[in-house]
This record gives C-alpha cells, structure tokens and sequence, in this order.
C-alpha cells in the first residue's frame, strides 16, 4: 500500500486529512489502492471540494465596498477588520505611506472575498475534522 504525502507539511499518512496540520488531502494524492470509501470520506471530500469554489458575486461587492464580500459570506469580524483597515489606510494616505498600503490591502480582501471559503463550509470542514 503506497503513502500519500500531504502538500503542506509532506508528512506521510492515510485519510482524507493529514495527521499532522489538518491539510485537506486532494483526492488524488490519494492512491487507488485505498479501496471503497466511506460515507464519511465522501462528505469530507464533498466539503473540500466546495471549499475551493471561486466566488464571483463577494469578490464584485468588495471591489466596490471592501470587507461587504467577507460579510456576504458569512465572516462577519473578518469583513468589519477588512472595512475598518481600508479606513485606516485610506486616511493614512495623508502621510503618504498609506499610498502603498491601500492598494495592496484592496487587492487581498479582493482574492479573499473570491477564494476563501464561506463560514457555512468552514463550520463543516471543522466539524468532519473533528475540531470544535
């Protein structure tokens, strides 16, 4: 029987998610000779694979009111640190620094809003993982 290797760590092991940090195994590093797969196995992959879904409509209302993209997904503190920061940053542009901050800040709640996933399935991915 072969060893997956998870990506992130590359500690050897089995199941669906590793031992080690809790990286969720892509279902090919898996090896075939794993056999059937478990009523569990299938719902974890299930939530992985709705984990890497891309979301257009967050990304948009961010664009346009950062942290708004965070808060139609459900991370509420997340979006309101988001929309406090841009603040934060946008008036920091009277000192200049704020120049550099703000663009970069912008274009990271905007990759946020687009792939991370929502709090729904973070609540599940959590919950099939055992954690509380």
């Amino acid at each position: 029987m072969a060893t997956a290797f998870c990506v992130r760590c590359g500690s050897p092991g089995e199941g669906a998610f590793c031992a080690e940090c809790g990286q969720a195994r892509d279902e090919a590093l898996v090896p075939a000779e794993h056999g059937s797969r478990t009523a569990l196995d299938v719902a974890r992959q299930a939530a992985v694979n709705r984990a890497k879904e891309k979301h257009g409509v967050p990304a948009l209302l961010s664009f346009f009111l950062p942290g708004l993209g965070q808060l139609v997904k459900g991370s509420v503190l997340r979006g309101i640190i988001v929309f406090v920061a841009m603040c934060l940053a946008v008036a920091a542009m009277g000192i200049v620094v704020g120049f550099v901050i703000a663009p970069i800040l912008w274009l990271w709640q905007l990759y946020d809003a687009y792939t991370a996933p929502d709090a729904a399935t973070n609540r599940e991915l959590d919950s099939l993982a055992g954690k509380k």
